[in-house]
């Protein structure tokens, strides 16, 4: 046995339905008995849940709706699982039409896109508005931000602190003029990329100032090193005559002090002595015997008389008896102790450091006089060898070591610069280092920006390069949807043969397959874009969801399986056009999945139109049937009522009745519609009148008190739109206008309150007949007496 067929309705929670509500709208009970039904007719206000209720079919098999809960029942209200006969399971309603037709335009067509190729469609959309799109703003975005990126006039670019980096390193006092000092070349050393990195990342615990003195020093020295560096004669000073200087010092003051034994003489030896004492102080008494040894000498230079040759014979023998050996001997010593004067080469030390130098030959000079004055003494000491002499040798001491102290620190310069020519490669290598440091400090400012900058860039690069790579997979995948949608096959044979029905001719609506589209064709020319109607869309979604049953199955064994087939609202506020045509194909195709006793069918609508017309339909496709399989309800207030009468102009002045009482259950968005065709049904029937007419007709007015006939003029003219009246013909089932869309929620209660009261002093019976039964069961009296409250509030005297 179907499960289908066990069917009586459903459960539902969620949306309009706030606590879990059974719903039997597949049920007919009599007499205290429950039977199953096989089609329902639900007529409800737009709002009331028929949308509810078709989704809580869909969920009910299995396909999410985003109720809380939802099942299928049976007629004691057990639930029940369809299993395989899920899929069995068809709604048509507004989310149908939505998710599984298309109309968009694609040059000058309107192209359909139906059911998988819809599904694919909006996989496309979703795809290239969620993922496509944004990786392209993304990957522009990127781009232009890498186009600033690479502008060096730009300080967000990492090639704007190259430049400044550059700058900072290739001028003269910078490090590329710095290192031709150092290199010894006319041009400036070439400052590249490698380079200026790895100075860059150098580390140094110096200050920049420390290491510009280091290198200012450097460069002065190299300097010299290359001035003198082809000059092979530099040696270092001779000292050789300044070793022993100091001891022949000392040698020099023990022989002044020596103290020689005078000579025994005669008396006239003894007279001879003391001239010669007496002279001595001014004269050398060698240089006397060497004059007055040689011949002819009879002239005393000295006493400047003349003399005899015996005189002067007798003179040299006495003072050659005076200067005895041992005088000759002291005086020996003391001429070979003479000290002679420095004569020192400064020359190679002048070329090296000419301040240096001349010091050095001042301090020589100061020596060289200190010398001197120590070889007068031993003149002194020559003159008078009897006499011992004292010299105070202090200042030779000092003079001798500062002169000492200048000489060894020229050699040392001299040896280390020599050394340093010998090793200025090393030396250069140096200075390099300390250029290289004061570099560091002159652009790490500038490469810490460029380094920031840099990784930006890269991480930008690498971004976009990423973003490329997911484009690249979103338009494979594109690509792939798009050959999937072509490979997707409508039948689009069946659809146009339904709207062929639909509208009574073939060539009103059609679609054709051009260039793998289905374009929109309206008698026989291209649909242009925008011209699509909403009914001839949802004439279209009609037609597809009929089509779209039969998929991958054989017709007859399709109508021969059970369903459940949920039609709601078919015909819209837009198809009046259609609706002929719509609810001929309706019973067209339901009347071939009726014929499985076990099918089920639910039509749910807001318009009472088409409600009789499809109870009209399965009275014809159900003749023989018993009066239970066909059950009709009114959705109202999350509840089905049973609907006592099929009178559409009576279920409206309910509504206008109940809403003007202030009762809930009543769709506000539609009762102003209802007011006017009340009005206008009622001035049709009884007066043959239109609503235009019905407030300033005198034969009408007649039947009313002076006081109403004013206020009733003035009221009831808000009621006259500029819309057509309907003719008679058309009262029971009046199509929808729009009224009073703007108006507050008082003033339209305030105006159905007007049309209640204006109808009952007009014709209270006809009021009587369509309102005594209530569906809240209200007696007359009760309805009355709110009537007589609010003609009261008007100011009407009240009739009888």
């Amino acid at each position: 046995m179907s499960q289908i067929s066990k069917v009586c309705g459903i459960e539902v929670k969620g949306r309009i339905f706030s606590e879990l509500t059974p719903l039997q709208l597949l049920g007919y009970r009599k007499r205290e008995n429950e039977y199953d039904s096989r089609v329902s007719l639900i007529y409800g206000e737009n709002g009331s849940g028929k949308t509810t209720i078709s989704r809580a079919f869909l969920q009910s098999s299995g396909k999410q709706q985003g109720l809380e809960k939802a099942n299928f029942i049976d007629k004691n209200g057990f639930a029940i699982d369809l299993e395989e006969e899920n899929s069995n399971v068809y709604v048509f309603n507004e989310e149908y039409i939505t998710s599984n037709i298309r109309v968009k335009e694609e040059s000058l067509n309107s192209i359909v896109i139906l059911g998988e190729q819809k599904k694919v469609d909006d996989e496309l959309n979703d795809m290239v508005e969620k993922e496509k799109k944004p990786l392209e703003e993304q990957i522009q975005k990127q781009q232009r931000q890498l186009e600033m990126m690479n502008d060096s006039t730009n300080v967000n670019s990492d090639l704007y602190y190259i430049e400044r980096i550059e700058q900072s390193l290739k001028g003269d006092d910078c490090w590329a003029g710095r290192g031709r000092e150092i290199k010894g070349q006319k041009n400036n050393v070439r400052v590249t990329k490698t380079r200026w990195m790895k100075i860059a990342t150098l580390s140094t615990s110096e200050s920049v100032t420390e290491l510009r003195e280091k290198l200012a020093m450097g460069l002065d020295k190299i300097h010299n090193i290359r001035k003198m560096a082809n000059n092979s004669y530099i040696q270092t000073i001779p000292t050789k005559s300044t070793e022993n200087l100091k001891q022949q010092v000392i040698k020099v003051c023990k022989l002044l002090e020596r103290e020689i034994d005078e000579p025994f003489l005669n008396d006239k030896g003894k007279a001879i002595e003391l001239a010669i004492k007496a002279t001595v102080e001014e004269q050398d008494l060698h240089k006397t015997i060497d004059y007055f040894s040689k011949r002819d000498k009879h002239y005393c230079p000295f006493c400047l008389q003349s003399v005899s040759n015996d005189y002067v014979n007798e003179l040299v023998k006495n003072i050659e008896a005076f200067l005895n050996d041992e005088v000759k001997k002291h005086e020996a010593e003391l001429k070979s102790s003479k000290i002679d004067s420095l004569d020192i080469d400064f020359s190679s030390y002048e070329k090296l450091d000419s301040l240096a130098c001349k010091s050095c030959k001042d301090d020589l000079n100061k020596l060289n006089r200190e010398i001197e004055k120590i070889n007068n003494r031993i003149d002194e000491k020559l003159r008078r060898p009897f006499i011992p002499l004292s010299i105070n040798i202090d200042q030779f001491n000092f003079t001798f070591h500062n002169f000492m102290e200048d000489l060894n620190h020229a050699n040392k310069y001299i040896e280390d610069f020599k050394e340093q020519s010998a090793q200025i490669e090393e030396f250069k290598n140096q200075l390099y280092k300390i250029n290289d440091k004061i570099a560091h400090f002159e652009i790490l400012e500038y490469y810490n920006e460029y380094t920031k900058k840099s990784l930006e860039k890269k991480q930008l690069e690498k971004n976009k390069e990423e973003n490329r790579e997911k484009l690249n997979q979103v338009n494979r995948k594109i690509n792939t949807l798009i050959e999937k949608k072509k490979s997707i096959v409508i039948a689009v044979s069946e659809i146009n043969d339904a709207l062929q029905y639909i509208f009574f001719s073939k060539d009103r609506l059609s679609i054709k397959v051009k260039n793998d589209n289905y374009v929109l064709y309206s008698r026989g020319k291209p649909v242009r874009p925008g011209n699509v109607s909403v009914g001839e869309r949802n004439a279209i979604a009609l037609c597809y969801f009929f089509t779209s049953l039969l998929k991958d199955k054989n017709k007859d064994e399709a109508y021969a399986e059970p369903a459940i087939i949920v039609i709601d609202d078919p015909i819209s506020s837009f198809d009046m056009e259609n609706k002929v045509g719509v609810i001929s194909y309706l019973r067209y195709e339901l009347e071939k999945f009726i014929q499985n006793k076990d099918t089920k069918i639910v039509v749910l609508t807001h318009d009472l139109q088409v409600f009789f017309d499809a109870e009209k339909i399965f009275k014809e496709l159900l003749p023989d049937m018993k009066k239970r399989n066909i059950v009709e309800y009114r959705l109202n207030s999350n509840k089905l009522e049973e609907l006592e009468t099929k009178n559409e102009y009576t279920l409206m002045l309910k509504d206008i009745y109940s809403y003007a009482n202030g009762e809930d259950g009543v769709n506000e968005t539609t009762i102003g519609n209802e007011m006017r065709r009340v009005l206008e049904a009622f001035a049709t029937f009884l007066y043959r009148e239109g609503i235009e007419a019905i407030s300033t007709n005198k034969d009408i007015l007649k039947c009313l008190s002076q006081d109403e006939r004013g206020y009733f003029k003035n009221r009831m003219y808000r009621l006259v739109l500029h819309g057509e009246s309907h003719s008679e013909e058309k009262i029971k089932t009046i199509d929808d206008l729009n009224f009073y869309p703007f108006i507050s929620s008082t003033e339209k209660r305030r105006t159905a309150q007007d049309i209640v009261c204006f109808m009952y002093s007009l014709n209270k019976a006809h009021l009587h007949a369509h309102l005594c039964y209530h569906n809240n069961g209200e007696q007359w009296e009760t309805i009355q007496k709110a009537i007589k409250s609010w003609r009261k509030e008007r100011g009407f005297i009240e009739v009888s």
